[in-house]
């Protein structure tokens, strides 16, 4: 579950976690760590725009809950790291309208 300044996991792969850290960062981040098996994560920040509070149920972070990336470092020994690779993605080359059968 994620909600503004907070990620709690119940039993989630490290690619699973990967995945919710995109749509909180606005970009794709693919899971590096090796690490196999389920975890129970939880994440507490504030967003880097200073929103945090102020969305959602946030009344429970903490009033000096860190960055994202200052958090995920200092609550779960991660780091983000920029890169460049392939992504996948789907092409519509044209549209039609279906023919009446």
């Amino acid at each position: 579950m994620m909600s503004g300044g907070q990620i709690v996991y119940t039993s989630a792969t490290m690619t699973d976690f990967a995945t919710s850290l995109g749509s909180a960062v606005g970009n794709f981040v693919v899971d590096k760590t090796g690490l196999q098996g389920r975890y129970d994560i939880t994440l507490h920040w504030t967003d880097d725009n200073g929103g945090s509070r102020a969305q959602s149920d946030s009344s429970s972070l903490p009033e000096d809950a860190p960055s994202l990336f200052s958090a995920l470092r200092e609550q779960l020994g991660l780091e983000l790291k920029p890169g460049r690779g392939p992504v996948d993605m789907v092409v519509v080359d044209a549209v039609s309208e279906p023919s009446a059968n």
